[in-house]
């Protein structure tokens, strides 16, 4: 299973380097999942890059994307986490909370032996995700 957040999942729609293989990971896995935070950050982001230039098929790729992603609500616990992650990790705020979600579903997988790996672009995140254990995957490696 990949957790993606949004700093590796916006190659998706805007090429740049390691949209190649954003593209790749897509293609190739059927469980993919990200905090609902996620999908308003890359909203967010076409938006800002693209503005005007934000087209119908990038709109229609990212809301068809969105439908087969398991997009995981950010709750108290969540919450509770992703403060304590900031505190430690001194991550940004959007950060801790993809990745005590991220922490949340590895937890709620560990009976049925499934893995996470944690995709993202970010070095910071990527460090604390490794630092909690996670395997991770960066595009732009």
């Amino acid at each position: 299973m990949l957790y993606f957040d949004p700093s590796a999942w916006v190659k998706r729609y805007i090429e740049e380097v390691g949209s190649h293989t954003v593209h790749s990971l897509f293609r190739r896995t059927e469980r993919i999942v990200s905090s609902d935070l996620g999908f308003v950050e890359v909203v967010a982001a076409l938006s800002r890059r693209l503005g005007h230039r934000l087209t119908t098929e990038v709109d229609w790729q990212l809301m068809t994307d969105w439908q087969r992603i398991v997009g995981l609500h950010v709750t108290e616990m969540v919450t509770d986490r992703a403060a304590q992650l900031a505190r430690e990790y001194r991550l940004r705020a959007a950060d801790a909370v993809h990745l005590a979600t991220a922490m949340e579903l590895r937890e709620d997988l560990a009976p049925t032996g499934e893995r996470v790996l944690f995709v993202a672009c970010d070095k910071e995140l990527l460090d604390a995700a490794e630092a909690t254990r996670f395997p991770v995957f960066n595009p732009l490696a």
